[in-house]
């Protein structure tokens, strides 16, 4: 369903192949940022104003849009919760496991959704209900 791959959008695909070669790099490079999040934060998989998806982890409450994050804010397509919140309860301090499993379930049609109102600049669309 919608978590299989096949859910990808063809220009989502053709987006994470131009900017990651595959999409099992995109979510290594996802994993790697969330796992290595020191504290409280998240991970991202992002589009850029000029085009062009990358990865990035922001700190406690903070997110890609905001500029005092980054010089060049970007519009999240993907989000994952690395706060203790999001996994203590099930993994313990275990937030690779929590990761791991955690790409498992990632709804590829929202993110193609979310990744077409982005390219639009729609940021209400983002996450809404697709």
């Amino acid at each position: 369903p919608n978590t299989s791959r096949d859910a990808i959008s063809p220009q989502l695909l053709t987006a994470i192949n131009t900017a990651f070669g595959s999409v099992d790099n995109m979510l290594a490079a996802l994993k790697e940022s969330a796992d290595s999040r020191f504290g409280s934060g998240w991970a991202w998989v992002c589009e850029g104003r000029g085009g062009g998806l990358r990865v990035m982890s922001t700190a406690n409450q903070d997110n890609p849009l905001m500029a005092v994050v980054q010089p060049d804010p970007c519009i999240p397509i993907l989000g994952i919760d690395v706060w203790e919140h999001a996994y203590y309860l099930q993994y313990g301090p275990k937030r690779a496991q929590y990761t791991s499993a955690w790409m498992k379930i990632i709804n590829w049609k929202t993110i193609s959704a979310n990744y077409d109102a982005a390219k639009r600049g729609d940021l209400g669309a983002i996450g809404a209900d697709n």
